[in-house]
């Protein structure tokens, strides 16, 4: 089989296009114009059983590595058990916790704590690691490419308003806010739910955080309702997180409203930032996006109709302002500002976050040093089992959809957007040598 492979230097798996796709080809375009290295780009979700028969890499690069036992994520994740004399490097993509997940995304074996190479955004997080026993060797203290990605020439990579709403059929000419959703708790079923509870989080705060979120929505989704009757110079712009699907959300908004108000668009497409870049508002509940739209200088919001369980909340959440009544969310809206807390926040990012130069060019130039270190020929070694495994799993993925066609159940469409095509790479690679040349 190792004959058959593919070689190249660098594996960079991403588990969201629209969330990691930019970092990962710019990331590539250095590595590549630089170092001279090879990087190949996938999707974890759906592509990392396929990889390991595929390719022979020195490095491979993921989005999150905090077990060898990966399967609680994405089909075949437990093959990584077998992918032999590969360097693993973990982005660490998440660094903002509460206090019920702190643990739950923490290393949770010596694969993790002691062979996977991580990336810390902080000295702060490069402390959580150390404290949960990871070797302080292993720990690249960078700063976070995402945020850089909002400050120059960077930024230059997204479209403009005037260009989005050609394509989307948006007035330009009218206030856009984006909502940001981060409600992913509330379209949890049971089970998912009691994976989470068997894998940390505490039984009772997980059911009780559920049910906030879907208290929230409804709420929220009436607060938009009555917010397109009263204003017809605004375009609403409804983000969906990445694992939540549109049929979902239109599932849901029928449920709560009955219909989709005028003015109201669930927008998937694109990425987050250039949305961020060029609303005039950006709002959500507790998602990081809120930290992506101060570092872009856009006043961003707290939507918070029904309190949050205080071990759901990050760090951070106090450092914004947050809208509880209608009355507080049409006023927000109608005159968004940038205020002292909104620049407050914003500096404190910067000096935590980009202290250390550009995160996305020193990113390359650490992949580079781990590729010249690496020792022996990468080489997957399949247990007996794998086989029988993998059809067991594919065979579980086909009944999933037949029961969902039946139920209703969106059973698969999360990862609608997950897909990536070799076109989107090329795209995105023709468009930073365009930016950054």
């Amino acid at each position: 089989m190792t004959d058959k492979l593919t070689d190249c230097d660098i594996l960079y798996f991403i588990e969201h296009p629209s969330r990691e796709l930019d970092t990962a080809t710019a990331v590539k375009y250095f590595c590549e114009k630089k170092f001279n290295l090879r990087v190949v780009i996938l999707s974890l979700p759906l592509g990392f059983r396929d990889a390991t028969h595929k390719y022979r890499a020195k490095v491979a690069v993921f989005p999150f590595l905090i077990s060898s036992d990966i399967k609680f994520y994405y089909q075949g994740g437990y093959y990584i058990n077998h992918w032999k004399n590969v360097t693993y490097f973990n982005l660490n993509f998440e660094q903002y916790f509460y206090s019920a997940n702190r643990s739950f995304k923490a290393p949770k074996d010596d694969f993790a704590r002691s062979r996977v190479y991580q990336q810390a955004w902080s000295n702060a997080f490069r402390d959580y690691l150390v404290e949960f026993g990871v070797d302080p060797a292993k720990i690249f203290v960078n700063g976070n490419s995402n945020f850089m990605l909002y400050r120059e020439p960077y930024r230059k990579l997204y479209a403009n308003k005037i260009e989005l709403g050609r394509k989307y059929e948006l007035d330009h000419s009218k206030a856009w806010i984006l909502l940001a959703e981060n409600y992913g708790w509330a379209f949890l079923s049971d089970r998912e739910l009691n994976t989470r509870i068997d894998h940390g989080f505490e039984r009772s705060s997980a059911y009780r955080c559920r049910e906030v979120n879907k208290q929230n929505i409804s709420k929220v989704l009436r607060w938009l309702h009555d917010l397109c009757a009263d204003r017809n110079n605004i375009e609403i712009i409804l983000r969906p997180r990445p694992a939540v699907s549109i049929a979902e959300w239109k599932d849901t908004i029928e449920k709560e409203i009955g219909h989709l108000p005028s003015g109201l668009h669930i927008i998937k497409n694109g990425t987050i930032k250039e949305w961020i870049l060029s609303s005039d508002i950006v709002l959500s509940s507790v998602s990081t996006c809120l930290m992506d739209a101060v570092v872009a200088d856009k006043p961003a919001y707290i939507l918070e109709p029904v309190r949050f369980p205080q071990e759901f909340v990050p760090e951070w959440f106090d450092k914004l302002d947050h809208l509880t009544s209608y009355e507080e969310f049409l006023s927000t809206v109608d005159k968004p500002v940038f205020n002292r807390r909104h620049a407050a926040l914003r500096d404190d990012i910067i000096v935590e976050n980009l202290a250390n130069g550009d995160p996305i060019q020193n990113l390359a130039g650490y992949l580079s040093t781990l590729v010249m270190n690496h020792r022996g020929e990468a080489v997957f070694i399949p247990s007996r089992f794998d086989s029988i495994r993998h059809l067991y799993r594919r065979a579980a993925a086909v009944k999933g959809a037949i029961v969902g066609a039946f139920t209703g159940e969106p059973v698969g469409s999360r990862f609608e957007s997950d897909k990536i095509e070799d076109r989107d790479i090329m795209l995105k690679m023709s468009r930073w040598g365009e930016v950054l040349s």
